[in-house]
């Protein structure tokens, strides 16, 4: 696992991996929409992002182009990617 000794932030994929396979323990938390812990972008987490942030998948009338929606709560930075 990859993580980040400053954040604490444990990246889902397996480094190694050109594919980005998603580690074990990963694979029943993406694509679910979450608030906090471990991210899941589609293309890039962005630069900013705090552990507090809202990760929206598709919802019940809300499409986002079978994308996700990020909304940091703490730093209010947003990212939107499909």
């Amino acid at each position: 696992m990859v993580a980040d000794s400053t954040s604490g932030y444990v990246c889902p994929y397996d480094a190694e991996d050109d594919a980005f396979e998603l580690l074990p323990w990963a694979r029943d938390l993406a694509m679910r929409s979450h608030l906090g812990g471990t991210s899941f972008p589609v293309q890039t987490l962005q630069p900013g992002f705090t552990p507090w942030y809202l990760e929206l998948e598709e919802l019940p009338g809300m499409n986002l182009g079978s994308g996700s929606a990020q909304i940091d709560l703490e730093s209010e930075s947003f990212d939107w990617a499909c």
